[in-house]
């Protein structure tokens, strides 16, 4: 605030006396508009790569199917090009991005790439049969990309491209009806194992980023994929494969008390609480099979399971006030 202006005010008798003391014992401090800023690029480069797609869609006769990659080939270039330019030096630690308009250039590049390589793929099948190549190339550069430019978003789109190319490999997308009861079984089996154990492998992951000091802040987001993949795997298992309900059920609770120890070190009172909820769910789902099988008392069940909930959640909410407390 230009305290001086409001001076020069004061004594022409624009403002009066009180106001002025006002202006004078007001917070100096000022407000941060970070969120509002990065709230508004994110939004835009949703609207942009979806205006994009409107657009083609639209006047796909019009613009014929070569102009469009080329459209998006050229765009896409520009915006690698432009983070090339800009980029700090690799590092194996936490980089500074230069600039904010940098860091969603990268993600629009990112974005519109894996766009030209679907689109490639669906217009003139270049990939043939190899399907798992659509989704394979831009799984590499997103990797490349998010540890070569230092940027957690196209970290979480790698992972989440990783699992859409192992659920390609594995063949989930075959219905049983329309390639037979065993195959289709099979297939549902290899997803629940699947997921579990990329659920695993990005805890791991995880682990290895802050042991070796290998882009250490990265390992955030593995843990936080980790810890849902590992979660859904379990609960899929025990929803989809009854017979081994309860192998399943301790598997996630042997999995949730190392899941604990690594929140507590962390201090992390999200982690601990989207663990504590599979774990609860978990719970749910088990006991709600043994008691099927011995009474009908569904009311039992509730209060139960509300007290469960509740302990839980006191717990949680705990477990948070020693964290908060023992950072400060």
């Amino acid at each position: 605030m230009n305290i001086k202006l409001f001076e020069r005010l004061h004594q022409e008798g624009l403002i009066s006396d009180t106001s002025f003391e006002k202006v004078k014992t007001a917070d100096q401090a000022p407000v941060s508009v970070h969120w509002e800023i990065r709230t508004f690029l994110y939004l835009g480069v949703l609207l942009l790569s979806t205006g994009l797609g409107v657009l083609v869609y639209d006047n796909i006769n019009t613009i014929g199917h070569q102009s469009i990659l080329i459209i998006l080939a050229i765009i896409t270039a520009v915006c690698f090009g432009y983070c090339f330019r800009y980029a700090p030096r690799f590092s194996w630690q936490k980089t500074e991005s230069p600039g904010i308009f940098y860091d969603y250039t990268l993600l629009l590049g990112c974005i519109l790439f894996s766009t030209f390589i679907g689109y490639l793929q669906y217009q003139y099948n270049t990939f043939g049969n190899r399907l798992g190549l659509a989704t394979f190339i831009p799984l590499l550069v997103l990797v490349f990309s998010a540890y070569r430019f230092d940027h957690i978003g196209v970290l979480s789109m790698a992972i989440i491209t990783l699992a859409a190319w192992l659920n390609i490999s594995v063949g989930w997308l075959g219905a049983p009806s329309a390639r037979g009861f065993e195959t289709g079984m099979k297939s549902m089996y290899d997803h629940v194992f699947l997921t579990t154990i990329l659920g695993v492998s990005m805890l791991l992951l995880g682990f290895v980023s802050k042991w070796k000091n290998i882009k250490p802040h990265f390992a955030f987001t593995y843990y936080h994929f980790g810890i849902h993949l590992f979660g859904i795997g379990c609960i899929a298992g025990m929803f989809s494969l009854n017979d081994y309900m309860l192998l399943w059920f301790l598997i996630l609770t042997a999995g949730s008390v190392v899941l604990y120890k690594l929140t507590s070190r962390l201090r992390s009172g999200y982690l601990l609480a989207i663990t504590i909820l599979y774990f609860y769910i978990g719970f749910c789902t088990t006991t709600t099979y043994l008691f099927e099988k011995v009474s009908n008392d569904f009311v039992g069940f509730l209060m139960l399971y509300v007290l469960v909930g509740a302990g839980l959640i006191a717990f949680v909410i705990n477990q948070n006030k020693k964290f908060k407390n023992a950072g400060v």
